[in-house]
């Protein structure tokens, strides 16, 4: 057995890829942010979106399996994520890219430990010490005894809880339902939800540079989330969840290109505490295939 498997490569790759895209969607929504009722331009982003969505389905000839997007388990998974949309999208107006990414690195860490308890892959003492160092890596970015730890970073701490439930249903999901068919769902769920939240909020007029802002958005997020879901359907969670990390790397040259954004030196500190225990967490698993005891995921596409 390689000590990383063609699944598990497959995954770390298309995660990889996955983190560059999302990041260029926080990018150009925040860009759009300041002169946009959050409603709308998650709306008009959704719209987008889902349309480029519908046209990647036919490319892929499996337009004719829409009809599985509403299975419970991709109704459930589209539910968490526009609630995570929702509390990652108000952290991200309200705080520097770089730390909204950095907190939201915990992601893979509870993913594992929930991972764990229930779908019971095998977790020892390192893989849990590796999580509490992570946990600890987000209290030094939120800093909850200071004027850091406030109702933002609280949301952002949501998110993580979110979007972990959402990769757990991922993997719980019918595996022969094509990622394409539940990245639409995911679509449809977030537009849906931010066309309600728009009937509260009045609407301004959408000028060019805004609707290219909106559209690369559009594009790029859909590509990350299929790239998610293929990564997660790919690989052993514990192998490939932890390369959201570099998530943090393109963030924090973003924020600092685009909004002249430097880190404090706790959030660096928090931030290199949470990515060590991400590779940690990949070098354990690397140890395990070579014995021998790796769990192993088939690819899906």
């Amino acid at each position: 057995m390689s000590a990383v498997s063609s699944g598990n490569l497959r995954g770390i790759a298309a995660l990889s890829v996955a983190m560059i895209c999302l990041t260029i969607n926080d990018v150009t929504v925040k860009l759009t942010s300041s002169g946009m009722p959050t409603g709308q331009l998650i709306f008009l982003r959704g719209l987008a979106a889902c349309v480029f969505t519908l046209v990647l389905c036919v490319v892929m000839d499996k337009h004719r399996r829409l009809a599985e997007a509403v299975t419970p388990h991709v109704l459930a998974r589209a539910f968490a994520n526009l609630l995570g949309t929702v509390t990652y999208l108000t952290a991200l107006f309200n705080m520097p890219i770089a730390n909204v990414s950095a907190i939201v690195q915990a992601i893979p860490l509870v993913l594992t430990a929930m991972a764990a308890l229930f779908l019971k892959e095998k977790v020892g003492i390192r893989r849990w010490s590796a999580i509490v160092v992570g946990m600890i890596g987000v209290l030094f970015i939120v800093r909850p005894t200071t004027d850091a730890f406030n109702i933002f970073a609280m949301s952002a701490l949501a998110t993580v809880l979110l979007i972990a439930v959402r990769d757990l249903l991922t993997r719980i999901a019918h595996t022969d339902i094509p990622s394409i068919v539940i990245t639409f769902a995911t679509t449809a769920v977030v537009t849906l939800g931010a066309g309600m939240l728009s009937f509260f909020e009045d609407w301004v007029r959408v000028d060019f540079e805004q609707a290219t802002y909106i559209t690369v958005a559009a594009v790029f997020l859909v590509l990350g989330i299929q790239l998610v879901i293929v990564a997660l359907r790919a690989g052993a969670v514990a192998v490939v969840a932890p390369f959201r990390f570099s998530i943090v790397l393109w963030a924090t040259l973003a924020g600092y290109f685009i909004w002249g954004e430097i880190p404090d030196r706790w959030s660096i500190v928090g931030t290199a505490l949470i990515v060590s225990a991400a590779i940690y967490t990949l070098w354990r698993e690397r140890v395990a295939a070579r014995s021998g005891t790796a769990i192993i995921r088939p690819p899906h596409t």
